[in-house]
């Protein structure tokens, strides 16, 4: 599950343990999302702010 600044909430499903280790060490979560999970794994909204 991933909480966005905008408040928004999602769940990606489908990836791979060694993508979410990798976003959690990342420097930068944002520019890892938009590079390598948003539009490319499923996701759901799951709560708005």
């Amino acid at each position: 599950m991933v909480i966005f600044n905008s408040g928004k909430t999602y769940q990606y499903s489908e990836v791979p343990q060694e993508t979410y280790e990798e976003l959690l060490a990342a420097d930068s979560k944002g520019s890892y999302m938009r590079s390598l999970m948003i539009d490319c794994y499923p996701c759901a909204l799951m709560r708005k702010r």
